[in-house]
C-alpha cells in the first residue's frame, strides 16, 4: 500500500469472516471495498502450510454446520468438491468412541482452499495481502487506515475482523478520541485462549490408527490428526498437535526446542504403548488468539465516528468469531450480518 486510495468500506482480515462480507459487497458496490491482510494469502486461521514433502493443516481442523445460512454455503462447497465429510466424531485418548453421528467437514486439500474458492471471483486488485494496518485516523470525511510503511486507505466504513486484541490496538486511538470509552472496556474484556500447533512427519509403523483424529477431553494434548489419512498431504504420518491450552500457555514464548521436548512428552504420557519417532525436523506455529473465552450476544458491533450531527458518519464495525460464536460457522454468520448491515448503506454509498 505505497500509494494512499479511497474506497467505501475497508476490511481488514481475510480469514472466512472478512471475505464473506467483500464476497457480499462486490454486489452492492462493486469495485468500492477493499480487503487486506497482514498474511501472503487469503484464509486466516483456516491455515494450511508445505513443509518438506508434507502439507499440513495447521489452524482450524474441520467445521460444523447447524444454521441454514451456513448449511447453503456447505451444499455449494461438496458440489463443487472443495469439501467433503471428514468423520462422524472424534476419538477419545484411549483411542475409543469415535462416532456421535455428527458430521465434521474438511476442505479437500488443506483448509485454506475453502476460504480461496470463497474469495475466487473477488477483483485481485482489491484483495490486498501482505499489508499490515497498524492504526486508523478519523479524518472526518472518512477513516483513515495506515499500514506498516506508511500508506494509507480512506475509508467511510472499517470492518475489522481480527481478534479483538489485534482489532483494538488498532483502533483504539481513534475509539478514545471519539469518546468511545466504554466501547473500549467493552472490547478490553475479551480475552482468549492460545494453542500452540505442532506439525511434523513421523514413522508410521509405531503411530496409533489415526484415521479418525483424536480430541483430548483433558491433559496435555487436545487434538491429532493425520494430514494424510485426512487427504490433506501425500502420506501418512504428517501429524497435526494441537497441544492443551494450559500446555500452550505455559510453552507459548519458550523457544521451539522447548517445544517439541514437550510435545513429546506429551504424546509418550497420552499415549504410552506407541512410539513417536519424528523423521526430520518439527515446526510449531504459535496461535495467541485460538479461541476466545467470551463471546458478544451480538453478531458485530457497529461504532459510529464523528460529530453526532452528521447525517452519515464514519463507523466502525467489529465482527469474527468473538461475536458470531467460536467456530468457522460463527465467523462467517457474523460476516453475513455486518454484509446486510453496510448494504443497508449502499445506495447511499454510491452517492
Amino acid at each position: 500500500m505505497s500509494e494512499s486510495m479511497t474506497v467505501d468500506v475497508l476490511i481488514i482480515g481475510a480469514g472466512i469472516c472478512g471475505v464473506t462480507i467483500a464476497s457480499g459487497l462486490e454486489q452492492v458496490i462493486p469495485g468500492q471495498w477493499v480487503l487486506m491482510d497482514k498474511g501472503r494469502s487469503v484464509g486466516g486461521r483456516l491455515a494450511t502450510r508445505r513443509i518438506g514433502m508434507q502439507t499440513f493443516d495447521h489452524g482450524a481442523q474441520f467445521f460444523t454446520v447447524r444454521s441454514h445460512q451456513f448449511t447453503g454455503l456447505l451444499r455449494e462447497l461438496l458440489s463443487a468438491n472443495v469439501v467433503k465429510e471428514w468423520c462422524r466424531g472424534f476419538q477419545s485418548a484411549d483411542l475409543s468412541g469415535p462416532s456421535d453421528g455428527y458430521p465434521r467437514y474438511a476442505a479437500i486439500g488443506g483448509m485454506n482452499k475453502l476460504v480461496k474458492f470463497m474469495a475466487r471471483d473477488l477483483p485481485e486488485q482489491q484483495v490486498i495481502c501482505g499489508r499490515r494496518v497498524v492504526r486508523l485516523e478519523d479524518i472526518g470525511s472518512a477513516l483513515r487506515a495506515f499500514d506498516q510503511d506508511g500508506g494509507f486507505i480512506d475509508a467511510r466504513y472499517v470492518v475489522l475482523t481480527a481478534p479483538v486484541p489485534q482489532s483494538l490496538d488498532i483502533a483504539r486511538d481513534v475509539l478514545l478520541t471519539a469518546s468511545c470509552d466504554d466501547v473500549v472496556a467493552s472490547l478490553s474484556s475479551v480475552h482468549y485462549e492460545p494453542c500452540l500447533a505442532v506439525l511434523g512427519t513421523f514413522e508410521t509403523e509405531y503411530l496409533p490408527n489415526f484415521n479418525t483424529p483424536v480430541q483430548c477431553a483433558s491433559g496435555p494434548l487436545a487434538f491429532v490428526s493425520d494430514n494424510g489419512l485426512k487427504g490433506v498431504s501425500s502420506s501418512a504420518g504428517a501429524l497435526t498437535i494441537h497441544l492443551s491450552h494450559d500446555l500452550s500457555r505455559t510453552y507459548f514464548g519458550q523457544s521451539d526446542a522447548d517445544v517439541f521436548t514437550a510435545t513429546l512428552k506429551a504424546l509418550d504420557e497420552v499415549f504410552p504403548v506407541y512410539k513417536f519417532r519424528p523423521v526430520g525436523d518439527l515446526a510449531v506455529q504459535r496461535w495467541r488468539y485460538a479461541t476466545p473465552k467470551t463471546v458478544f450476544n451480538s453478531a458485530f458491533l457497529e461504532v459510529p465516528i464523528g460529530k453526532k450531527s452528521e447525517s452519515r458518519p464514519s463507523r466502525l464495525f467489529f465482527a469474527g468469531e468473538a461475536f458470531g460464536g467460536p467456530k468457522i460457522e460463527g465467523a462467517f454468520l457474523s460476516g453475513l450480518a455486518v454484509r446486510d448491515r453496510i448494504s443497508e448503506f449502499g445506495l447511499a454509498l454510491e452517492e
